[in-house]
């Protein structure tokens, strides 16, 4: 279960749904090689003069397992799926 919050900024007065993209994926641990990716539509629905939100989805996945293989060789990774532009904000905002 993956649970997400939200709040209305003033640059977004009317703004009643609020897309937040997400990813799901699944990595080798000794690697980090990326097995499988999914992105998923997230999204958190403000109500008019509520500035704050949450949303909580859902996932079930089937992971079959290789022969010699278990689940401890594994990770699974969620994050938000930002665009090329909110990356470049992000870096500049923490000096990366």
């Amino acid at each position: 279960m993956i649970e997400m919050a939200a709040s209305r900024g003033p640059a977004a007065p009317e703004l009643a749904q609020i897309p937040l993209p997400f990813f799901v994926a699944v990595v080798e641990r000794a690697t980090q090689r990326i097995i499988a990716r999914e992105t998923i539509d997230g999204r958190v629905d403000i109500l008019p003069g509520s500035r704050r939100a949450g949303s909580r989805e859902e996932i079930a996945e089937r992971i079959p397992l290789p022969p010699g293989k278990s689940a401890v060789d594994y990770e699974i990774l969620v994050g938000f799926d930002l665009t090329a532009d909110q990356l470049d904000y992000n870096r500049r905002q923490r000096g990366f």
